[in-house]
C-alpha cells in the first residue's frame, strides 16, 4: 500500500521567466506516452541543466513534490535527467537546494513498500550520484530510514551498497553505525530478494573497507585498520555461511552469498581465516557443479586465497585436504596439462570449441612461459576452429588471436594461417568489425607485432579474396609506421621479401582503393604516403604535398556531389603523379597493373571502373601505340557492356586516352563497332588464348550493347579531344557512329535513346563556340539533332539543346519558342519516378529526375543570359507560368516555380552586375505587376513548397522593379518576405490570408508606377479563375486591397477593368468565396469612379447578362441617387430615335440602355429610397420613353421596356397598376397620349 507523500516546498532559483516556462513545459511533457518523447525531454532538461543547474534542479524537485500522483514513467524521466545533471555538471549546489533534492529522492525511493525497479532505481542513482560530492548530506537522510528493529526498504540497502562502491572513502565513517544496525536484523530477513540485497550490501561494504585500507594516502583517517571492522564482519560471515548459504535455493542468491563470503574473508582475523579456509574452499568448489557460469565463484575463491596469502606466515602450511588441494592446483599450476586437455575439445561441437577457446585465451595470456614447448600444438589445434563457419566460434577465435599475437604466436610457423583468418574475417557480417579491430590492436598495442605484420600484410592487398580486408590492412600499415616501425624497418627489400607484389602493383592497388570519398580512401592514401619511398624514388615528395589535402577533403563535411568532386580530384592527382614521376616505363607499367587488377575476377565493379579511369589518365604518358591499343582492348573485353555504369565508365576511359591518342582510340572504336575487338591496332591484344578466343568470336559482330558503348565513347572522345583535331575527326569519324541512331524511327529503344542523348549533349558541348574558340563553325547535323531532341527532352537533351541552339545558323523565333515549350513541358511534367514503371522510387531515379530539372534550369538561364532583356525574361516566365503555374499535380507547379525562380535570380544578379553600365532603352515597360499578380495565388497553394517558391519569385520581381524604375528601397523587401514566409508554413487559413494581405501591401508599396498597378489588378482578376479555392481567394484579397487603396489611379483603365470583372463574374459560381470578393472590388472601383463605371456599363450591348446586372447593383450600393439622376439626364438629353432616309424611325440604343438600367436600379434591394425620392421624374421619363418606343418603326426592344417599367412599378409599390402594364396596352397610343 502506498504511503502518502509529503510535498517538498522548493523555491525555484529563477533565471529568466521564459526559460522557467520552458523547463515547466518540459517537466509536464515528461509524462508523454512515447518513449522517444520522454528521452528527448530528458535530453533537453540535461542541456538546460548544464547552463542553469540550480534553476533546473529546483524546478524539477518542486515538480516531483507537487505532483505526487503522476505515473511512474513521468517521474522516472525527470529523475533520469537529474541523475545526468548531478553526474556530469561540475557545479557547487546550495545546501538548501541539495537538502531538498536528497529529501525528495529519498521519498521517491521509499514511497511504496513494493519493489518497483525502474522507478526506485532511478531515484537510487540520483542519490548515488549526489554521494560523490555530498555523501554526508545523503547519508543524513538515508540513515533516518535505517532504524533498529525495522527492516529497511530494499532500495535503501541497495543505495547504501552502491554508495560504498562509488565513494568508499566518504562512506567508511558511517559503516560502524550502519553495520551495528543492519547485522542484528539478518535473522529476521526471510525473503530471498531481501537476503540478496543484504548479502550484496555486506559484500560492497567489505570491498569499500579493503579499498580504504589499501590506500592510506587517500584515506581521510589513515589510522583505520582492518581490526576496526573484524568483529562486525566476522558476525556477518558466520551468519551467512551457517544459515543462508546451505538453505539458498535460488542460484542468484547463492552467488551473492558466495561473493559476500569471499570479500568478508579478506577482513577476518588470521586465526579465524585459517580455521574456516578448508570449509570455505570445499564449499565453493562444490558450487562449481551447480552453476554453469563459474565466474562469481572463481572470483570469490580468488579473494579467499588472496586473503590467506596476505595473512599466513611463510612457514605455515596450507591447511587444505589433499583432494581439494589437487583440484585447485591442477588448473593453476599445470597449464601444459590443461592445454593437452583443451586441444581435443577444439575438434568438438560448437559449445566445446567456445569453452576451449575461452580457456585457451586465458591460459596463453597467463602462463605463456610455461607453454613455450606447446606453441606448435596450440597453433595446429586452432586449424579446426579456423574452418568452422559458426559466427560465435569465429568471434571467440578472433579474441584468442589477439592474445596469441601478443606472445609472438603469429610469427611462428603456422601463424600466417591465423593472420589470414583475421583478414578473411573482415568480410564476415558477424565478425567483420571484430576482426578489423583485432588487426588494428595488433598493429598499435601488441609489442613486436611489426616483425610478422610488415611487410607481410602487403601480400594480402591485391588478391580479390581479401578485398574486404583492404581497408583494415591499409589502416594497420599506417598505424605500424606511426607507432612501431623505426625508419630502418620501413625499407622493403623486394629481393628478400619473396611473394611481395611489385611496387607498381602496390601503387596501383592503393590508388584503386581510393575511388570513393570514404574512410577507406583515407586509409589507403595514408598507407600510400607511408610506403611512397618503397614504391618510387620520386613519389614521396608528391604524396607529402597531395595526400594531406585529399585527407582534409575527406575529413570535412562532404558536399552532395562529393563523389563527382572526389573522382575529379583523384584524376588530377594521378595526372600530377604521371608528370612528377618522370618515368615513362614505370607509368606505363602502372597503367598495365591498374588494368590487370581491374580485370581480375571478383573485383568490385565500381573499383574496377575507377581503376580503368586512372589507367586512361596514365596512358596519355605512354609513347608506345601498341601498349595503348593492347590495354584498350583489355579494358573493352573485361567491360560488362550490358551494365549502363560499365558502359559509361569505359566511355570516359576512352575519352581520357583520346586526349593524347585520339586517332588510335577512334580506330579501335571503329573496330569495336564492327565486332573486331582484338584485331588490328598494331598487333596489340591478339596473343595467347585470350586473343584466340577474341578472334574466334569476332565474326559474329558487335552486340547492341557494345555499339552503345561505342556511341557513348564517341561523345567522351569529342568532349576530351584536342581543339585542332576535333572538327576534322568529328565529321569523318565520330558522326558516322551517331547517324544510324538519329535516323532510326524509335531511336533504337530506351537505352539507345538515352545513350544518344548523352552523346549529343557531349558533342554539343564540344563544338560550342566557348570551347571550340571559333564562331563560324556550322554543324551539318544540327537541325537533325534538334529534331531528335524534341522527341525526348530529358537531362542530357537539355544540355545538348543549350549548346546546339547557339550554333550557326540560329533557329527562328517560332522554332525556338516551340522547342522551349516542349523542353519545359517534358521536364515540368516528368513523373516522380522519372517515367520508369517501378514498384519503388529509388535514389538513382531521384537523381536522374533532379538532374533533368537542373538541366532545364541551366537551359533557360543560358537563353536569358544570351539576350538579357526584360522582354526575354517576360517571354520565358510567361512560357512557364501561363502553362504550369496552376497545373493540377503539385510537383508540376513546384518545378515550374523553381525554374521561374532560377530565371529571376539569374536576371537579378545580372542587373546588379551591370548597375554601373548605362541602361539600354526598352520599347515598353516590363509587365512586372502582371507577373506579381499571377504569382499571388501560389502564396496560398495547398503545397507548402509551392507557397515558398511563389513568395520568393514575388520577392525577386519586386527587387527587379526597384532596379528598373531606379527607386530607393523604402522598405526592406527581404526581411519583410522572411517574416511572411514563416506564416506560410501554418495550416490556419486566417494566418495565410493575413500573409497574402501583407504581400499585397508590400507589392502595392513597391509597384508605384501606374502601368504596373493596372497590370497587377488585371492579373488578379484573371487569378479568380484558379480552381483551388484558397488560391482564388488569395487573388481576391490582393485585388480588393489594390482597388481600395489605389483605385483612384485606375481612371484610364476603368473600361477594360469593368469588362474583365463582368466576364469573371459570369464565370464564377454563386457559392464561391471569390465571387463575393470580386463584387467588393467592383464596389471599391465604383467608389473611386462612379460615373465612368456607369457610363461603361451603359454603353454595353443589350440585353445585359446577369453578371452585368450585378455590376449595376454594386453601383446602386455606392450612390443610387446619383446613378438615377445621371440616367434621367441621359434620357432627357439623348435622342430617342433617328430618322432614316426613307422617313422610318429607328430607336437609338442609349435611351433603351438607360431605361433598362433604371429598371434594374428600381429593384427594392437596390435603391428603394432613391426611387421613391424621384418617383414622378422616373415615372414621367419611363412613360415618355415607352410612348416614344411605341411609335418607332424599328430598333425597339418591347420586352426590355416592359420589364423596366414593371420593375419600377414593383419597386415603387404600385402593385395594382403592375397587372395593366403589358406591351399590348403600351401599343395603344391613344391611351398613352391621354395619360
Amino acid at each position: 500500500m502506498a504511503t502518502k507523500k509529503t510535498v517538498v516546498s522548493t523555491k525555484p532559483y529563477a533565471c529568466n521567466r521564459q526559460i522557467d516556462s520552458i523547463v515547466d513545459s518540459l517537466l509536464a511533457t515528461a509524462g508523454d506516452k512515447s518513449e522517444q518523447v520522454r528521452e528527448a525531454v530528458a535530453e533537453s532538461l540535461f542541456n538546460l541543466g548544464k547552463q542553469e543547474p540550480n534553476m533546473v534542479v529546483s524546478l524539477a524537485v518542486a515538480y516531483l513534490g507537487q505532483h505526487s500522483k503522476h505515473p511512474q514513467p513521468h517521474r522516472v524521466c525527470i529523475l533520469n535527467a537529474l541523475h545526468r545533471i548531478f553526474t556530469n555538471v561540475e557545479h557547487e549546489f546550495p545546501s538548501d537546494l541539495l537538502s531538498e533534492a536528497v529529501q525528495q529522492c529519498v521519498l521517491e525511493l521509499t514511497a511504496t513498500k513494493e519493489v518497483i525497479p525502474e522507478w526506485q532505481t532511478a531515484a537510487s542513482e540520483v542519490l548515488v550520484a549526489l554521494s560523490t560530492k555530498y555523501c554526508n548530506a545523503v547519508m543524513e537522510k538515508l540513515m533516518e530510514k535505517v532504524q533498529p528493529g525495522t527492516t529497511p526498504h530494499f532500495f535503501v540497502v541497495q543505495t547504501l551498497a552502491n554508495m560504498a562502491v562509488n565513494n568508499p572513502f566518504a562512506m567508511i565513517p558511517f559503516l560502524p553505525v550502519l553495520l551495528s544496525t543492519l547485522l542484528p536484523q539478518l535473522g529476521s530477513v526471510k525473503l530471498d530478494n531481501m537476503r540478496w540485497v543484504f548479502a550484496n550490501a555486506i559484500s560492497r561494504f567489505c570491498e569499500a573497507i579493503v579499498e580504504y585500507i589499501a590506500n592510506p594516502d587517500r584515506a581521510p583517517d589513515p589510522n583505520v585498520r582492518r581490526e576496526t571492522f573484524t568483529a562486525e564482519v566476522t558476525s556477518a560471515y558466520d551468519f551467512m555461511f551457517s544459515n543462508w548459504l546451505m538453505t539458498a535455493k535460488e542460484a542468484r542468491l547463492r552467488v551473492a552469498i558466495v561473493d559476500a563470503l569471499g570479500n568478508c574473508a579478506q577482513l577476518l582475523a588470521r586465526e579465524k581465516l585459517a580455521e574456516q579456509l578448508p570449509r570455505l574452499v570445499h564449499g565453493m568448489l562444490a558450487l562449481y557443479k551447480k552453476h554453469p557460469e563459474p565466474f562469481h565463484i572463481s572470483r570469490a575463491l580468488a579473494n579467499v586465497l588472496i586473503a590467506y596469502r596476505q595473512l599466513r606466515e611463510p612457514e605455515a602450511p596450507l591447511p587444505l585436504p589433499p583432494q581439494d588441494l589437487e583440484q585447485l592446483l591442477t588448473a593453476l599450476l599445470a597449464p601444459d596439462r590443461t592445454v593437452a586437455f583443451l586441444v581435443p575439445r577444439l575438434e568438438g561441437n560448437e559449445r566445446s570449441k567456445l569453452a576451449a577457446l575461452a580457456l585457451l585465451r586465458h591460459i596463453v595470456g597467463a602462463c605463456h612461459d610455461a607453454l613455450a614447448d606447446r606453441s606448435s600444438l596450440i597453433l595446429s589445434a586452432t586449424k579446426s576452429a579456423i574452418s568452422d563457419s559458426s559466427p560465435k566460434v569465429k568471434r571467440a577465435l578472433a579474441q584468442a588471436v589477439i592474445v596469441m599475437a601478443a606472445h609472438g604466436y603469429l610469427g611462428l610457423e603456422g601463424g600466417r594461417l591465423l593472420l589470414q583468418f583475421v583478414l578473411q574475417g573482415c568480410a564476415d557480417k558477424e565478425a567483420g568489425q571484430l576482426c578489423s579491430n583485432v588487426l588494428q590492436l595488433m598493429s598499435s598495442t601488441v609489442s613486436g607485432s611489426a616483425s610478422f605484420l610488415f611487410p607481410t600484410l602487403l601480400e594480402f592487398l591485391i588478391p580479390p579474396e581479401f578485398a574486404d580486408a583492404a581497408e583494415a590492412v591499409c589502416r594497420a600499415v599506417h598505424t605500424l609506421f606511426q607507432e612501431q616501425l623505426s625508419p630502418a624497418d620501413t625499407v622493403i627489400d623486394y629481393d628478400v621479401a619473396h611473394g611481395l607484389p611489385k611496387p607498381q602493383a602496390l601503387l596501383a592497388r592503393l590508388l584503386a582503393l581510393a575511388g570513393r570519398p570514404s574512410a577507406r580512401s583515407g586509409h589507403a592514401l595514408r598507407a600510400l604516403a607511408c610506403l611512397a619511398p618503397n614504391l618510387h624514388e620520386n613519389l614521396a615528395s608528391l604524396t607529402d604535398l597531395v595526400v594531406p589535402k585529399l585527407c582534409e577533403f575527406l575529413d570535412g563535411d562532404l558536399p552532395d556531389d562529393a563523389q563527382e568532386k572526389w573522382h575529379q580530384l583523384m584524376l588530377k592527382t594521378v595526372k600530377k603523379l604521371g608528370e612528377h614521376l618522370n618515368d615513362v616505363e614505370y607509368v606505363t607499367s602502372l597503367a598495365q597493373q591498374l588494368v590487370e587488377q581491374a580485370s581480375a575476377v571478383g573485383r568490385d565493379p565500381a573499383e574496377k571502373q575507377f581503376g580503368n579511369s586512372l589507367a586512361g589518365v596514365l596512358l596519355t604518358y605512354c609513347q608506345r601505340r601498341e601498349v595503348v591499343v593492347q590495354l584498350l582492348d583489355s579494358i573493352w573485353t573485361a567491360c560488362r557492356h550490358t551494365d549502363p555504369a560499365d558502359r559509361a565508365a569505359i566511355a570516359k576511359t576512352a575519352g581520357l586516352v583520346a586526349t593524347a591518342h585520339m586517332d588510335s582510340v577512334l580506330e579501335r572504336l571503329a573496330a569495336y563497332a564492327k565486332g573486331r575487338d582484338a584485331e588490328g591496332g598494331g598487333g596489340g591484344g591478339g596473343g595467347g588464348i585470350v586473343g584466340f578466343l577474341k578472334k574466334a568470336t569476332s565474326s559474329s559482330g558487335a552486340s547492341p550493347q557494345e555499339r552503345l558503348s561505342v556511341l557513348l565513347a564517341c561523345g567522351q572522345v569529342a568532349a576530351q579531344a584536342p581543339k585542332h583535331l576535333l572538327v576534322s575527326r568529328l565529321e569523318t569519324d565520330i558522326m558516322r557512329h551517331l547517324r544510324p541512331y538519329l535516323a532510326a524511327k524509335d531511336g533504337g529503344g530506351r537505352e539507345s535513346k538515352r545513350a544518344l542523348l548523352e552523346t549529343l549533349a557531349l558533342v554539343a558541348e564540344a563544338v560550342h563556340p566557348s570551347r571550340l574558340g571559333r564562331q563560324d563553325y556550322e554543324l551539318k547535323e544540327r537541325d537533325e539533332m534538334l529534331k531528335y531532341l524534341q522527341a525526348d527532352l530529358r537531362e542530357p537533351a537539355m544540355r545538348a539543346l543549350r549548346r546546339l541552339q547557339q550554333l550557326r545558323p540560329l533557329p527562328a523565333d517560332s522554332e525556338a519558342a516551340d522547342l522551349l515549350r516542349e523542353a519545359a513541358r517534358s521536364v515540368v511534367s516528368l513523373p516522380l519516378d522519372g517515367g520508369v514503371k517501378k514498384a519503388k522510387f529509388d535514389e538513382a531515379t531521384e537523381a536522374r529526375v533532379t538532374s533533368a530539372v537542373e538541366a532545364a534550369a541551366q537551359l533557360l538561364e543560358t537563353l536569358l543570359m544570351e539576350q538579357p532583356t526584360w522582354q526575354q525574361l517576360e517571354r520565358l516566365l510567361r512560357l512557364l507560368l501561363d502553362e504550369f503555374a496552376a497545373a493540377v499535380p503539385d510537383l508540376e507547379r513546384e518545378r515550374a516555380l523553381h525554374l521561374a525562380k532560377r530565371l529571376l535570380a539569374a536576371f537579378h544578379q545580372h542587373l546588379l552586375d551591370c548597375l554601373d553600365r548605362p541602361a539600354k532603352p526598352v520599347s515598353r515597360d516590363p509587365d512586372l505587376g502582371g507577373l506579381v499578380g499571377g504569382l499571388v495565388p501560389r502564396v496560398t497553394d495547398p503545397a507548402i513548397p509551392v507557397r515558398e517558391l511563389g513568395l520568393r519569385c514575388i520577392e525577386l520581381l519586386l527587387k527587379l522593379s526597384l532596379i528598373y524604375y531606379e527607386q530607393e528601397e523604402s522598405v526592406n523587401i527581404s526581411s519583410s518576405v522572411s517574416v511572411i514566409s514563416e506564416r506560410l508554413h501554418r495550416s490556419d487559413s486566417n494566418v495565410m490570408f493575413q500573409a497574402v494581405s501583407d504581400v499585397g501591401k508590400l507589392a502595392l508599396r513597391v509597384l508605384e508606377p501606374r502601368p504596373q498597378l493596372a497590370s497587377l489588378v488585371t492579373a488578379c482578376v484573371d487569378g479568380l479563375r484558379e480552381p483551388r479555392t484558397d488560391c482564388a481567394s488569395a487573388a481576391c484579397v490582393l485585388l480588393g486591397n489594390a482597388v481600395k487603396s489605389r483605385g483612384a489611379e485606375l481612371y484610364s483603365e476603368v473600361d477594360s477593368l469593368v469588362g474583365l470583372m463582368g466576364t469573371a463574374l459570369a464565370r464564377l459560381d454563386r457559392d464561391v468565396p471569390a465571387r463575393t470578393g470580386l463584387l467588393r472590388a467592383v464596389r471599391s472601383l465604383c467608389q473611386h469612379h462612379l460615373l465612368p463605371v456607369l457610363n461603361c456599363l451603359l454603353h454595353k450591348d443589350l440585353p445585359w447578362p446577369d453578371s452585368d446586372q450585378e455590376l449595376w447593383h454594386q453601383l446602386a450600393s455606392v450612390d443610387a441617387h446619383k446613378c438615377l439622376t445621371t440616367l434621367l439626364d441621359t434620357l432627357t438629353s439623348a435622342l430617342p430615335y433617328e430618322e432614316k432616309a426613307d422617313s422610318r424611325k429607328a430607336a437609338t440604343k442609349l435611351p433603351q440602355a438607360a431605361v433598362t438600367a433604371i429598371g434594374i436600379l428600381s429593384e427594392p434591394e437596390c435603391s428603394a429610397d432613391a426611387v421613391l425620392g424621384q418617383f414622378y421624374r422616373l415615372l414621367l421619363a419611363l412613360s415618355l420613353a415607352a410612348s416614344v418606343h411605341c411609335s418607332v418603326d424599328s430598333g425597339a426592344n418591347p420586352e426590355a421596356i416592359q420589364l423596366a417599367l414593371r420593375r419600377f412599378l414593383a419597386g415603387s409599390g404600385c402593385h395594382e397598376v403592375l397587372e395593366d402594364v403589358t406591351w399590348a396596352e403600351l401599343r395603344r397610343g391613344a391611351n398613352w397620349q391621354a395619360a
